[in-house]
Parts: structure tokens; sequence; C-alpha cells
């Protein structure tokens, strides 16, 4: 029995339709006709069907082919979706419409992953089942990954899919190193084992693959659905948010069947270091993205009613802003033209109407008068000239825009990784694609990281416009590449032609306000605190250079994991108290998080003597690293504090019992099928905003589990060692360090295995954060760009009328009549020859019967005439 499903067809809208076979020669020709032609009252004339509605319908259509299996059932069928929130109503915004409906498509592709029985985690299943047969076949030893003949994974695409899919494979080989996977231009496919993402499962690329879609149908298992349907606006906004993150949570599934049912899914199946817990935490950071942040970037709820967000505004702002760029020519030609006017049809010129002023007042003779009126007419003539420049410079001044950058058409660049420049070059370019010559823009893409300073350092003229995407610098895996990025940047902006720079608008989570750039833009952060953020308490405005000094200075000054672990853990668990740090470090307005001692599990150890030494002030003991620049001046005070080793490690032991099985441990709360099929509100209390949980939590387990750090406490004889050193004399930075570095540090490797995991981040959902931010910025500046009468244009199109998986008809209406002629004289042609081969078969069929016949009567009487 089939299972009735909210599609959102109704019956007052259509409940059936008929496919046409257009590969099979079906072709359907419509007419709209007047009321009062007297053809149009006929029907079935010709083959035609009558449609009486205002105005009169006219269909028709050839070589149908009969069957009641062609009957598609719209209403209640899961094959087949449709908004009807989708207003097709000529001359609306589409771009506007598909933005405001990036957050409901964004929660539908999350419920679509979360219900076990969805189309989406049906293929997703079977493309498992393929992958882990690679998997059996790297574990039987036979042959090494890398001598594996051949492509795994082979994902083809064309334009946005391309790009997308191209990023999809180098996370996908990031997660999984021992997978040979490509991305190609679709130019030719498997058969066989090919899947297919489309916006849904009602397309032609599914039927290419075999799928019906007649309510009933079996299944194919090969159909991926992005839940963005189909769009009427060319610029790809909505379809590539909602691909990225099908492609995010088709990744995720996979990392968690791995785990959950490989056969090496205790070890490394083609390489994967990532965990369930790593999953978990991907979740916390989808579901922030899909409830909170794409709501405030695009302004609109899942609902697709407006909200208010000051993030969203700040964007729009800044789009109108460039597009005062853009639309400066018109209006200086608009506001020459009215100077013209009427300064010629009144007859007085600016500077003419002063020196004859002048002139008269002053009363000077009239040869006077005539030699300077001649020369201030030469200068209206000289003003006529250059009076779009003037003006233009006006209007800059009075909107406080730079003075002197080039005139004419801007060039924009976005420089950012390579998805997000390329989709945004063909979204802003397909927006201003009907744009008139005089208000129309230049795009380009590269990434700051790698081709920006080659391509377009020797570019770089006044006016250039630059929208750059800064990685989140505050991520240990990323602050190198916030640096890289501002250092290409840097190159670019040091290029100055009379006084003026390019105009640089960042678009990024890190609010740090680099002098390179004009204005920042800054996104916000709704994700959970990564790890390193709490172990350092890294907040503000952050130079990613300085930060990263800072953190390898924490790094390679063992940094005393194992009691900040603590503190954390007791604060992610809801701890009614906070672990007492026995090491009190008083940090100046540099630092940035800090260090604490062993006392904090060995005190509550009992049992144990305690042997407390305290030093003396100490100068610039940085164990914790600043984040920011400037060194306090404030002293730091380190107190050590030892026990008996025996009695640290029971104290260990029940403390850490209690935090692993807290009562909000999200990690032993949720296993693999939880983090599948738990719904977005079942899994909010554990992961929401308002929790305390953190990326990386689970490794602050894995700290205690340890053997070394559970035999930690042997190590405490190094510090009694060290004790009458520490409280007789002032000891030096390296002495300090080597105290702190006895309880044992794990830092740089926890930092390590949580580098893919950042960029998996960073890829995933910061990078789709800019994306979407970009597109909301840029449509800002074209729709204030194409609202500017009278070049008004349209900026859901262009001329070429070509969208991704659309074409235009391929032949027209006389050559679908001259089709139906060839076809109908086909027909009788066809039928004459037939008739004629009847006849000629009768006519031999007759006289072999006659010739028959007459040998029979032949034969019979010469045998009565014979003699007996």
């Amino acid at each position: 029995e089939e299972a009735i499903v909210n599609n959102g067809w109704s019956p007052s809208f259509a409940t059936h339709r008929i496919d046409i076979d257009e590969g099979a020669g079906e072709m359907m020709q419509l007419v709209l006709t007047d009321a009062a032609d007297p053809a149009s009252a006929v029907d079935n004339a010709d083959g035609w069907c009558m449609f009486r509605v205002q105005p009169y319908v006219r269909l028709r259509v050839f070589q149908l082919r009969t069957g009641t299996e062609r009957i598609v059932q719209l209403v209640g069928n899961p094959y087949v979706t449709f908004s009807p929130s989708l207003d097709l109503t000529p001359g609306r915004d589409y771009v506007a419409d598909d933005l405001a409906d990036v957050p409901r498509v964004l929660a539908r592709v999350r419920d679509s992953w979360t219900d076990p029985l969805s189309l989406n985690r049906q293929t997703a299943e079977d493309l498992f089942h393929h992958l882990d047969k690679l998997v059996q076949f790297a574990a039987s030893g036979n042959v090494a990954s890398a001598d594996r003949p051949g492509i795994d994974l082979l994902i083809t695409g064309v334009e946005a899919s391309l790009w997308l899919a191209e990023q999809w494979a180098g996370d996908l080989k990031l997660v999984f190193p021992q997978l040979s996977v490509t991305a190609v231009s679709a130019n030719k496919l498997l058969p066989g084992r090919v899947y297919a993402l489309c916006g849904s499962v009602d397309t032609k690329m599914a039927l290419a693959l075999g799928q019906r879609v007649a309510l009933g149908s079996p299944f194919t298992r090969r159909v991926f659905n992005s839940c963005a349907g189909g769009r009427c606006a060319e610029p790809p906004s909505v379809v590539c948010v909602a691909i990225h993150q099908t492609l995010s949570e088709l990744l995720a599934y996979l990392v968690v069947r791995m785990r959950l049912s490989s056969v090496c899914a205790s070890g490394r199946p083609l390489g994967m270091i990532l965990t369930k817990d790593d999953m978990v935490d991907l979740r916390s950071v989808r579901d922030r993205f899909v409830d909170v942040s794409s709501k405030q970037l695009t302004g609109y709820d899942t609902e697709g009613h407006p909200l208010e967000s000051e993030h969203h505004n700040r964007l729009v702002n800044q789009g109108r802003k460039w597009a005062l760029h853009v639309i400066e020519t018109p209006t200086a030609w608009v506001l020459s033209l009215v100077h013209i006017l009427a300064t010629v049809v009144s007859g007085w010129p600016v500077v003419f109407a002063v020196v004859h002023g002048i002139c008269m007042g002053a009363g000077a003779g009239k040869a006077l008068d005539t030699a300077l009126s001649k020369i201030a007419l030469a200068v209206d003539s000289v003003i006529y000239m250059f009076l779009p420049i003037i003006y233009a410079v006006i209007l800059r001044a009075i909107q406080r825009r730079p003075l002197w950058h080039r005139m004419g058409k801007r060039t924009i660049v976005v420089a950012d990784v390579p998805y997000v420049h390329q989709i945004i070059e063909t979204f802003v370019s397909k927006m201003y694609a009907l744009s008139y010559g005089i208000a129309s823009v230049e795009v380009h893409g590269a990434n700051p990281a790698d081709h920006f300073v080659h391509r377009f350092t020797h570019r770089v003229v006044r006016g250039l416009l630059i929208a750059l995407g800064r990685p989140d610098g505050r991520l240990y895996s990323q602050t190198k590449s916030e640096s890289w990025v501002l250092l290409g940047l840097l190159q670019a902006k040091v290029i100055t032609s009379w006084g003026h720079q390019p105009e640089v608008v960042s678009v990024g989570h890190n609010p740090y306000h680099p002098s390179v750039v004009d204005t920042h833009l800054q996104l916000p952060t709704n994700r959970p605190r990564l790890l390193i953020e709490a172990l350092e308490h890294t907040s503000g405005s952050v130079d990613p250079n300085q930060l990263w000094a800072s953190r390898r200075h924490m790094v390679t000054s063992k940094f005393p994991l194992h009691d900040k672990a603590r503190e954390l853990l007791l604060e992610m668990e809801g701890g009614t108290g906070v672990a007492t740090p026995s090491a009190s470090v008083h940090k100046g307005a540099a630092g940035a998080g800090a260090g604490a001692s062993s006392r904090g599990a060995s005190s509550r150890g009992g049992g144990g003597a305690d042997s407390s030494v305290r030093s003396k002030p100490l100068s610039r003991f940085t164990g914790g690293g600043g984040g920011g620049g400037g060194g306090g001046s404030g002293t730091q005070r380190i107190e050590i504090v030892a026990a008996s080793p025996v009695g640290g490690a029971r104290g260990l032991g029940r403390s850490t019992a209690g935090l692993v099985g807290g009562p909000c441990n999200a990690y032993s709360r949720i296993n693999g099928e939880a983090v599948l099929n738990m719904t977005a509100d079942e899994v909010r209390p554990l992961l929401g905003p308002e929790t305390k949980h953190l990326v990386g939590g689970h490794l602050l387990y894995s700290i205690f589990k340890k053997a070394e750090l559970r035999k930690m406490w042997d190590k405490i004889a190094v510090v009694r060692q060290l004790a009458s050193v520490l409280s007789t004399k002032q000891v030096s930075e390296s002495v300090a360090r080597e105290a702190v570095a006895a309880v044992g540090s794990t830092l740089e490797d926890v930092l390590h295995k949580q580098t893919v995991m950042e960029q998996l981040l960073e890829s995933r959902y910061l990078s789709l954060e800019r994306l979407v931010s970009f597109m909301v910025m840029f449509h800002a500046m074209a729709r204030r760009t194409a609202d500017w009468w009278p070049l008004n244009f349209d900026i859901a199109r262009s001329q070429s009328g070509l969208r991704v998986a659309t074409t235009a008809a391929p032949i027209t209406a006389s050559e679908l009549e001259q089709s139906l002629a060839e076809t109908l004289a086909g027909d009788v042609v066809e039928a004459a020859a037939q008739r004629n081969e009847v006849a000629s078969r009768d006519r031999v069929r007759h006289i072999l019967s006659s010739y028959i016949r007459k040998r029979t009567q032949a034969g019979s009487g010469s045998y009565s005439s014979s003699p007996p």
C-alpha cells in the first residue's frame, strides 16, 4: 500500500499528467487563439483539442503512444514535488525568491537525511555498499591501495555542478585518503554504476537512469534529491547551496556507515581517521547553520517570512553601495543633460552668466563685456565637454566615495576558494547579462591563496572592486591560510595611483579588521567553539599572524593540557563546581589562555601528603600564549602542588568516570544511528546553541584514557626534584616549562587530530556561509542597478535563455507543421503502397487459382474420353 505524502501538489492545482517521450519522436503543439476566431470554435479539427478558456487553448499531440501506465499521479506521489509558494508572475525578481527560499530548502535537505526511509538515505546506502566493496578489496591484502587500477569514484558535472563536485571530491579524498576520486566535466559516464544528483527525482536525468515516477514505481536507488526543485532564475543560488549541502550530508552518512557496518569499521577504512564523535560535532555545526546562520544571512525564515537581521542588512547595504559605482555613469549623463538643457534653452551658460553679471554690475564697457563673454562661452564649451566627469566627481563627493577612481565600467574580482569564486562569478555575470553597457560590470574570480597575485596584481587600477572571502583564522588549521590571503591582498593593495588603491570588501567570520581592507563584513559565528578556542579563550579581534605565533609558542611550551581539559569537561558536563586551579596564572592584557597545575586532580584524590611550592614572580612566562598583540606588563606566578602518585591516580579514575558518563554528555547519548536519524528537535537539547558543546570535546575524554596520562603521577617526582630550585631562586622560562612538561602534554597531537575536522568545517559550512553572503550582497547590487530608470533590465535571465538541465525548444512551430505534413504524407504513401501490395497479391492469387482450376478441368476431361 502506497504511503500518501505531502509533496506540495493539491487537487485544486493538478492531479495527473502525461510525460512526452521526445526520444521516441513524440511532439506537442500548443496554440493560444482568439475566441472570436471561427476556426477556434471547431473542436478536433485536424487533430486539435480545444480548451475553452480565455484565451482559447488548442492542443495537438503527434505520435502519442497509448497506455494507462503513462499517466503520472501528482497528488501523494513521493517522486514528484512542487512548491506551492513558487510565484511564476512575469517580472518578479526570481533571484530574490531563490535566496529567500534558502532556509526552507536547507531544512528540507536536513529532514530528508534524518529520515531513514527517505529516498536520499536509500540511495546513499546503495553507494555505501559499493564503497564498502572497495574496503573489502583493500582489506584482503591482494594489492596496495596506491596500486589499485583505475578510478574508484568518478564525479561529473557542468558549470556550477562541476565546481561543487570538485570541492566535494577534495573533501572526500581528505576523509578517505586511500580512495581514488576524480572530478571531470560531464562528457561520458560509466554504465551500470551511475548515481545522479538532481533537484528532484522527477527529472530527465533520473529517467535516463531508469527511474519512473508513476505512483507505485520501484525506486532504483540511483538518484539523490537536493530538494531545490525547478527554478526560473538563471543565476545559480539556492540550487548550488542545496547541492553543496546534500553532498555534505552524503559525506557524513558515508563516514558514519563506515564506522557502523564496514568490514574495517574498527580500523581505518580507506584511510579514514574520522570517528562517530567527529560526526556528532559536524552535525552540531550543520544544525546551527541551518537553524540560525542561514536565516541571519538571507533575512528569511524557513516559512519564507522576512526576518530582521543585522548581518543581512549589512550585506544588502554594502551591495547597494557598490551599485552606486555602476550607476554613476548614467546618473552623471542625466545630470549633464539637465545642465545642458537648462543652460542652452535659457541662453545663459553658467560661466557666461556669471561673467556677464559681474560686468554689468561693475559698469564695464560693451567691448570689454563682449570680449569677456566670448572667453566665458569658450570656458562653458570646455565644461560641456567634461560635464559627465564633473558631475561624476560631484556625485562621489556627495555619496562619500573615492573621488579619483577610474571612470567607466567597473571590474569586480571575487577572491575566495575555487568553488565559491567560480559560482559567484557566474552568478554576477548572469544577473548583469541583460544590462546596458553604460551600467554594467566585468567580473572575474581567483583563489587568493593561489593565483590571485599572479593573475590580477598587474591589472590593478584605481576603482577595482575586490570581494575577498577570508577563512576563519581562529581555527588552528586555517590560521596560516587567512594570513596568506591577507598577504596576497596586501600585494594588490600597495599598488597606488593618484593616491587611490583598489576598494576591498572582505567577508569572513574572524572579526579582525586589517588595514588593507576597506570594509569588513563580519559573519555570525553560530558554530560551537572549537577545542583550540576553548583552550586559549580566544575571543574578539585576532590578528592571524600574531595568533599563529602565540599558538606555536603554546604548543612548544608544553601547555598543561590535562588540567585545562578537566576544566573544560566540567564545563561541558554542566558540573556545579569548577575545578580549582592550583596554578594561578595572572595574565596581562595580551594573555589568552593559561596554565593550570596538577593539584586540581590530586587534591581530590585523598590519602596523600601535599607538598606545596610557590615561586617568586616570573616575567613573561606565557604558557598559554597570547591571542592578541601587545605584551602586558602584569606578572605571572606559577604554583605547583605535588601529591602521591597512588592517591592521585585513584582520584583521577573517580573523577573521569563521572565526567564520561555525565548527564549532558552528547557523545555518549548520541550513537551512530542517532547521528543519522535524530531529528533537529530531538538533538537540539544536546547540541543546540544554548548548550556548551565543544567541537573536539571527545578528544578531552581521550586524554584521560591514555596510558601515559594515567601514569602522569609517576612523573611528579620530577616536579619534586625541581621544587627546591623553584622555591629558592628566580627561575628562567625554560626551567618553568620543564616543570609544566613534567605532568605530560599532548596538545600538538590533539590539534593535529582536529586538522581534518577543521578543514571539513571550512570547506563544507564556513565557505558555504561566505557563498550565501556574497549572493545576498551582489543580488542587492544588481537589484539596485536594474531598478535605475530608464535602464531597467531583468536580472533573472539572459539572452541565451540557458539554465542547467534546460534548453530552448529545438524546433519552431513551422518546423512542427512541416514535420506533421511529412509524417502524414509518409502515412499516405505507406498506406497506398500497402494497398498496392495487397492488390498485387490478390491478383496473383486469383491468377494462380484460375490456372489451377483450368488444369484440373482439363485433366478430368481427357480421362473420360480415353478407350476402355
